[in-house]
């Protein structure tokens, strides 16, 4: 049977009634089921559940463990990827990159406890994907001459969510704050034209203020509806013009050249400026910190008959496994907590606010650029 990551044999049926009687039986595992806090499930050297706790079985919304007996823990969970392959949970080619597959498998392997963050798409009844945040804790555990593995998750799906909503709110609201302070500097017997000027620059960040507000909702879990687009005709030249503030705010830009080849720059473009600019921001914000001292990050403008692509390149390549979960709202290859908001959001309004595609390569030869392309004319706008 074809595997992509870990082993996809399972037990035969009968061999699984017999661990499921063994760990059944146990005053050990009865004990552990009892008293453990979150989520404890038993499984088989195949990775198959045994057992699991009420907790475990709350969290899936069932009565008891008939439903996922002999099932791997993404068949139980319904990731979206448990029935990419006839293996099963595991064996796709997604499942290189999962935290909870690796645990299981060094756990398994080199017998001893292991703990990764899983990053897992559920798909709900209708289609809908949910993704989730679990750490994913598996450790050995022999009983009667036979090797389990004991299955610890802990959801971690709401911490991560509010500390990824303070560090998007902090960061945007600081550099906005920062901005307005300094356009509303021009001084009382200042030339009633800078005094127009300053009060459109102030006008025009407030906007831009009450759109961040409306787009927290929307990653706090509003319906995008909190979120609705501005669209207007606007120069490709002046939408820029708000990045290349930002670019000069931002710490990771430091000693590092910023290009850009600006051959649409003359265009016009239906859009929304402040959506626009904060997915461009994003994009450059990963392209930065992705890079290292002196390496250039290029932002390119091109203009097609069908609309505008905003493309930015920075030299490194993605890792591997990274690709599979770029997109993902919880993934990021940062160690501290609040981060994996970044690409979600780029795709969440470049997409379904702005009615364009988002999209990026990567390859060791020809770097990384991530691209925005967007219609000329938005439908409905």
């Amino acid at each position: 049977m074809k595997t992509c990551f870990a082993p996809a044999e399972r037990a035969a049926a009968e061999v699984l009634r017999e661990e499921a009687a063994c760990v059944a039986r146990h005053p050990i595992t009865g004990a552990l089921l009892k008293s453990a806090s979150g989520l404890l499930a038993i499984l088989n050297e195949q990775r198959q559940i045994l057992a699991a706790n009420h907790s475990f079985l709350e969290a899936l919304g069932l009565p008891d463990l008939s439903a996922i007996l002999g099932r791997r823990p993404g068949e139980a969970f319904g990731c979206a990827h448990a029935c990419d392959l006839e293996g099963g949970c595991g064996t796709s080619e997604h499942c290189g990159g999962c935290g909870a597959a690796i645990a299981l498998v060094i756990a398994l392997t080199h017998n001893r406890p292991e703990e990764r963050k899983c990053l897992l798409g559920v798909r709900r009844p209708g289609g809908q994907v949910v993704d989730l945040c679990l750490r994913v804790r598996g450790c050995p555990l022999t009983l009667d001459g036979r090797r389990f593995l004991l299955l610890f998750l802990q959801d971690m799906t709401a911490f991560q969510h509010c500390a990824e909503l303070e560090r998007f709110v902090a960061r945007d609201v600081a550099r906005l704050a920062g901005t307005m302070e300094h356009v509303s500097r021009a001084e009382a017997g200042a030339d009633p034209a800078q005094l127009r000027h300053a009060l459109a620059g102030l006008h025009e960040l407030a906007r831009r203020l009450a759109c961040e507000a409306a787009i927290q909702k929307v990653l706090a879990g509003a319906d995008l509806e909190a979120c609705q687009p501005n669209f207007q005709e606007l120069p490709v030249r002046r939408i820029l013009e708000g990045i290349s503030d930002f670019n000069g705010q931002l710490i990771a830009a430091r000693k590092k050249p910023f290009l850009l080849d600006g051959a649409g720059l003359e265009a016009t473009l239906r859009t929304d400026q402040a959506l626009l600019e904060q997915v461009l921001a994003h994009m450059l914000v990963n392209a930065f910190e992705a890079s290292e001292e002196h390496d250039p990050v290029r932002l390119r403008v091109g203009e097609t008959a069908a609309g505008i692509t905003f493309a930015v390149w920075s030299r490194p390549a993605m890792a591997t496994g990274v690709a599979e979960r770029v997109f993902h709202r919880y993934f990021t290859t940062k160690p501290e907590p609040g981060r994996g908001q970044g690409t979600y959001v780029m795709k969440l309004l470049g997409e379904r606010l702005l009615g364009g595609q988002v999209s990026f390569t990567s390859s060791e030869s020809e770097g990384t650029e991530f691209l925005l392309s967007l219609p000329r004319t938005t439908a409905g706008a």
